[in-house]
């Protein structure tokens, strides 16, 4: 029976993650956007108002959010509980899952190896995946374009995502496989033309990855991105804790009903699908990530170059960067530059917003992935308004 459900799970996780996929490649260049009205001031007690009404408008479980300004958290709030059964409060310091704000964790741990010689932004799949079978026509296919959705590959087949939760797996002998059978048929669009969004070319990425050093790409991750920014909460798969309901729990609508989602069922993105969208962190972790990417604008090496930092927030179709979202909007001061990702298993959402021209961070996330597109929308009207309030104040 517990097999059952793993597998009737995985099949529900495929269906919503295709489904968010096209949704999100069609939306993702209209926000966040300037026109929802400003904060009547930046503080968390505003703050702590705003995402109560969003909870309570929505019918969410939870959201915390947190905003900085240079080194500081000048604004935090948390509403809600842990899961539906509302017996523990959420909080602001539990571990949320990320989902695709992993993408741009992914490309900056690639990012490290490209500084280090280990790889380069051109290397194709032909070279680094010498010994896969492949179409002739994804020989030329490289890092860069993997990486900025631009590769045109395909999606992996529903087969693929049930074996990952049907059975204990190698995860790399597992992604090769599933490399293998993306890379069989040829190409239905030139790769490098158009923008596609797509998980699984962010794993033929850690695929080159992990053949490159021979390491697993959970330890690249940790070596790469985690130990050097001191992200000591970053984890894989639903957050799990040492007892049932000590962290939050993702939700998911099935139907007329909100399901709790137990972390011992592993609900999530299948695990070889890591580089994409499967990681867990504290919102305290996210924003010190964030941090490290807007050092590029103080000139700060931080993790890496600000060469480096910059190819990483340089679009090429889009809006689309390593990554991130890079966009100018207005928020009362003139067009500026706006970093972000939102990320979803369809069980939580969460998005992360820079804006370099303020030194600031902010993140918003819930633990409710229920009603997807209204959340988003709700998440980035906030997010505006906190940009606008930002520069009110200065």
């Amino acid at each position: 029976m517990k097999l059952f459900l793993k597998i009737v799970g995985g099949i529900f996780a495929v269906l919503a993650l295709i489904i968010f996929g096209f949704w999100l490649s069609a939306k993702i260049s209209n926000r966040p956007g300037p026109d929802a009205a400003p904060l009547t001031e930046l503080s968390s007690p505003a703050l702590q108002t705003a995402i109560e009404g969003i909870a309570a408008e929505r019918k969410l479980v939870g959201i915390a959010a947190k905003v900085m300004i240079g080194d500081t958290v000048v604004a935090q709030a948390e509403t809600g509980y842990r899961t539906k059964d509302q017996t523990d409060p959420l909080l602001a310091s539990d571990l949320f899952h990320v989902g695709s704000i992993g993408k741009s964790m992914s490309a900056t741990a690639i990012a490290t190896l490209v500084e280090d010689g280990v790889m380069r932004w051109d290397d194709t799949l032909g070279q680094g995946l010498p010994d896969i079978a492949m179409d002739g026509g994804w020989r030329d296919v490289t890092l860069q374009q993997l990486l900025t959705h631009t590769a045109s590959i395909p999606r992996a087949p529903i087969s693929a995502m049930l074996k990952s939760v049907s059975e204990t797996v190698q995860l790399h002998a597992l992604r090769r496989e599933i490399a293998a059978l993306l890379l069989t048929a040829p190409p239905t669009t030139e790769p490098g033309t158009a923008f596609s969004y797509s998980n699984e070319g962010f794993m033929l990425a850690s695929v080159m990855a992990e053949d490159a050093t021979g390491e697993r790409w959970e330890d690249i991750i940790r070596s790469r991105v985690a130990e050097p920014l001191s992200l000591s909460t970053l984890g894989f798969g639903a957050p799990n804790g040492d007892t049932p309901q000590s962290v939050p729990w993702g939700h998911r609508k099935i139907g007329a009903f909100k399901i709790a989602m137990s972390p011992a069922g592993n609900p999530d993105n299948p695990p070889w699908m890591a580089a994409a969208g499967t990681m867990h962190m504290s919102l305290d972790d996210l924003l010190t990530y964030g941090r490290a990417h807007l050092a590029a604008g103080r000139g700060e090496t931080a993790l890496l170059s600000p060469e480096t930092y910059a190819r990483l927030h340089t679009p090429v179709l889009n809006d689309y960067a390593y990554g991130w979202v890079v966009q100018a909007r207005d928020f009362g001061s003139g067009a500026e530059p706006v970093i972000w990702h939102n990320g979803s298993n369809t069980m939580w959402y969460a998005v992360l917003v820079l804006l370099p021209d303020h030194d600031a961070t902010l993140v918003i996330a819930t633990n409710d992935g229920s009603g997807l597109s209204q959340t988003q929308q709700a998440f980035d009207d906030l997010a505006a308004q906190i940009a606008k309030a930002i520069v009110a104040a200065e």
